[in-house]
């Protein structure tokens, strides 16, 4: 398990003490995790964007990430795009 903030390595099945200012939500993720975060948006009109690709090391990880248009229902016909995310660590030697 790792601190989304700081990639701080920490163990997991137990308890684990965080630094939680009020601004900042305390979130933690596997190790491998592919996480797509979105542009911000000022209203449900607007299409929401990927602007970047968090990628969370120490195991090999996939995520698929499903688009469609962001404001009709046209992807119920033409199924949206389907992108295929993979991360692989390197092999030892």
């Amino acid at each position: 398990m790792l601190n989304a903030w700081t990639n701080q390595r920490l163990h997991g099945g137990q308890g684990n003490e965080a630094y939680a200012p009020i601004d900042t939500l305390p979130l933690f993720v596997k190790a491998g995790s592919i996480v797509p975060v979105g542009s911000e948006v000022d209203g449900t009109q607007r299409v929401q964007t990927v602007v970047s690709v968090r990628i969370y090391p120490g195991a090999d990880g996939s995520f698929t990430l499903f688009h469609d248009g962001g404001t009709t229902y046209v992807y119920e016909k033409d199924g949206g795009l389907v992108m295929k995310l993979r991360w692989m660590t390197e092999p030892n030697g």
